[in-house]
């Protein structure tokens, strides 16, 4: 049974992260580079093409998960379709380069600190946009005790 175009084109321009990285790994040749240079063109590329949604939505796990799973075939694989061993743990290759790892940011956790980036600055500087936050929902309380309501804004509730 086919599913309704829209309900399938929602799915397909919410969450568009899949399609992208697919694409810009279709184009690189991963059997050519090295461990080394692999690891450099997932950091400098797969990982930081994604910077600005993740500093403002909680991504779900599903599309961490996707994302991750882009990133560890294309690293172990070498953009080619036969499937090779993965020698080491990805939870290992993520570590920092001082911790044993090979520097891979962790896609979760950078995608937390820079939501919690957004909350340190709402709590400790000030402009426009914390005064208009502050009346708005926060009513003068921290932003770790406000509670959502009904009509809050969608990304005022991924927080």
């Amino acid at each position: 049974m086919r599913s309704s175009p829209a309900r399938s084109r929602k799915k397909r321009t919410r969450f568009p992260y899949k399609r992208k990285m697919r694409k810009k790994l279709s184009i690189w040749r991963g059997n050519s580079l090295s461990i080394a240079d692999r690891a450099t063109m997932i950091n400098s590329s797969l990982t930081s093409t994604f910077i600005y949604h993740m500093s403002m939505y909680l991504f779900p796990k599903t599309i961490i998960q996707n994302l991750d799973r882009q990133r560890r075939s294309f690293f172990w694989q070498e953009g080619g379709t036969k499937r090779k061993y993965h020698l080491i743990r990805w939870s290992t290759i993520t570590l920092s380069k001082k911790d044993g790892g090979l520097g891979i940011k962790d896609i979760a956790k950078m995608n937390i600190s820079l939501l919690c980036k957004w909350w340190w600055r709402l709590e400790h500087k000030s402009g426009i946009w914390q005064e208009i936050i502050q009346v708005k929902y926060l009513h003068g309380k921290p932003v770790g005790v406000v509670h959502h309501r009904l009509n809050d804004s969608p990304i005022w509730t991924a927080c």
